[in-house]
C-alpha cells in the first residue's frame, strides 16, 4: 500500500517556547548598546502558534490530498525589519543598524529570497507576520501597548 502523507514546510519559525530570532534580538538588545542585522535576506516570519492553527486546518480540509504545502505567516520582511520591529514592539532601545550577508559572515549560505508561496492550500491564510509578533510578544510579557 503507498503511503499518504503531507508535508508542510515553512521558514523563520519563532514562537515564545524555545530559542529563536525573536528571543535572541530582545536578548543582545538589552545587552548592548548596537546591534548589526542583515537587511539583504527576505523571508516571511511565521509564529508558531499561527502554523499549528493552519496545520490541523490543513488535515482536517485536505488529508485526502497528500503532498508538499508551504505555509508561512503572510507578508515578507527582511532579518532587519523582523529585527526593527521587534524593538520597537517591545520599547528595547536600541541602535540598530542593516548589514549584509557577506558583511556579517554567518558559516552556512543562506537564500537572499525566502519567501514560500501557499498555493496548494490558498484557502489556509496565516496572518500577516506582524500579528504573529505582536502575540508571541504578548505572551511572552514584552509588547509595550503605546508601541503599534
Amino acid at each position: 500500500m503507498p503511503q499518504r502523507c503531507m508535508i508542510v514546510r515553512t521558514a523563520w519559525l519563532f514562537g515564545d517556547h524555545g530559542a529563536n530570532f525573536v528571543k535572541t534580538m530582545l536578548k543582545l538588545g538589552r545587552e548592548r548598546g548596537s546591534l548589526k542585522v542583515v537587511n539583504d535576506q527576505t523571508g516571511s516570519p511565521t509564529y508558531a502558534r499561527h502554523l499549528a492553527i493552519a496545520i490541523k486546518e490543513l488535515a482536517e480540509k485536505r488529508l485526502d490530498q497528500p503532498g508538499v504545502y508551504h505555509m508561512t505567516n503572510s507578508g515578507q520582511c527582511t532579518w532587519y525589519d523582523f529585527a526593527a520591529e521587534i524593538f520597537t514592539l517591545s520599547g528595547v532601545d536600541i541602535d540598530l543598524q542593516p548589514t549584509t550577508t557577506a558583511e556579517f559572515g554567518a558559516p552556512a549560505p543562506r537564500p537572499a529570497f525566502s519567501v514560500l508561496a501557499n498555493t496548494r492550500a490558498p484557502e489556509i491564510r496565516l496572518p500577516h507576520w506582524r500579528d504573529g509578533l505582536i502575540e508571541c510578544l504578548a505572551a511572552l510579557g514584552e509588547i509595550k501597548a503605546d508601541r503599534f
